[in-house]
């Protein structure tokens, strides 16, 4: 998906411009949803969830064991001094090495489909 360009020729009924803007304002959402999906796979290493301790009582600072439960923090919460990213987290991150060198602007032909299979394969450790 390319940025459209400006209608060179425009009728007095001005339907050239509107058609314009329906596609300016769909390219700027596509660009604004990969923004938002490379921040969340930015933020998915830095959650209490992407640690190899997590939920387990004895190994995890911020567990503790209650009448045999495991009670802690939830997964969004932020990691501690003893974060041990966990082989699936690193898994996930090493499987499409090139993502993070690829322009926040770039054309969605450039991205292809990597970027949402990318996206979907980290969604999982980060909610």
């Amino acid at each position: 998906m390319n940025e459209p360009e400006f209608p060179k020729h425009i009728l007095s009924s001005g339907s050239e411009i509107w058609d314009w803007a329906a596609k300016l304002s769909a390219y700027e959402q596509h660009i604004d949803k990969i923004r938002r999906l490379r921040v969340q796979l930015a933020e998915c290493g830095r959650y209490c969830g992407a640690c190899d301790k997590w939920m387990k009582s004895r190994e995890c600072p911020k567990e503790r064991n209650v009448n045999g439960y495991s009670r802690g923090p939830s997964m969004k919460d932020f990691k501690c001094n003893q974060f041990v990213e966990s082989a699936s987290a690193q898994k996930h991150r090493s499987s499409k090495p090139g993502w993070s060198q690829t322009p926040v602007y770039a054309p969605y032909e450039q991205l292809g489909d990597d970027l949402w299979v990318l996206w979907y394969s980290h969604s999982e450790s980060c909610e």
